[in-house]
């Protein structure tokens, strides 16, 4: 269940000593109400080597066809174990899902700002797995930097840091600028 008090902008015209201004006042109305949100495989991160917001970017990975671990999954490869207990996983999955609730209370109105919002969660046939996700972490050394990337195994999905040089995006940003100006001197100029 939910409570809160959620607020609309909205401006008036007054006069002041004979000059109109523009006054922008917050229009509060209280919600309430009851939300039920089913949660499936909220992953969490449990090694250090990878952290919250790249396994997101990756996502989704298909945990319903997780199979019994196996050590011959791992020949040719490393993998690191993990950091975090089974409770300290749960406090993290729990904030992910306090955070979802409120996303989708919030969606269902139109508002400008929160005064508060007091969210009362009842969690109920929870299920944990450990899964070994096919999750592959690849480097790349480019001017004494190093520079992570990481596939997810089952759909591709790629995520990283990049290598930039900034004289070749300056260059790229004055090309297309220069290309922008040509555009609008053709089109526009003899006019």
């Amino acid at each position: 269940s939910y409570k809160g008090r959620l607020g609309k902008h909205y401006t008036e015209q007054r006069r002041v000593n004979g000059k109109t201004t523009t006054v922008t006042k917050t229009r509060w109305f209280r919600v309430h109400g009851n939300i039920d949100i089913f949660f499936d495989d909220i992953l969490v991160h449990a090694s250090s080597k990878i952290g919250q917001q790249t396994l997101d970017k990756l996502q989704p990975f298909d945990t319903n066809k997780s199979q019994q671990y196996s050590s011959e999954f791992l020949h040719g490869f490393v993998a690191t174990a993990t950091e975090r207990t089974g409770e300290e996983a749960w406090d993290y999955a729990k904030r992910i899902i306090d955070r979802k609730i409120r996303e989708a209370i919030l969606a269902r109105y139109s508002y400008d700002v929160v005064d508060y919002l007091n969210v009362e969660t009842a969690c109920s046939k929870m299920t944990y797995k450990y899964l070994l996700l096919p999750l592959y972490i690849g480097h790349c050394h480019w001017k004494s930097k190093l520079y992570n990337f990481y596939v997810n195994g089952h759909n591709g999905k790629v995520t990283g840091k990049t290598p930039l040089s900034v004289l070749k995006v300056g260059i790229v940003v004055l090309v297309a600028l220069v290309v922008v100006a040509l555009i609008v001197l053709i089109f526009f100029g003899g006019k």
